[in-house]
């Protein structure tokens, strides 16, 4: 278990490139100083924000 969350902490430090990831797969990495999480489903991109704002509003 230790292995697997080192594992996906380390993934975000890595630059995103522009290649899609295989249908129905996923990753973590980074743009710029942000962590983003992409995936493929039906052939298209879905990229969004690895970790949810959780300010109080």
């Amino acid at each position: 278990m230790t292995h697997d969350l080192v594992k996906g902490r380390v993934a975000v430090l890595k630059p995103l490139d522009d290649s899609l990831p295989a249908e129905g797969e996923g990753r973590v990495g980074r743009r710029g100083l942000h962590s983003v999480v992409q995936s493929t489903a039906d052939g298209a991109r879905i990229e969004g924000p690895a970790v949810e704002d959780l300010t109080l509003r």
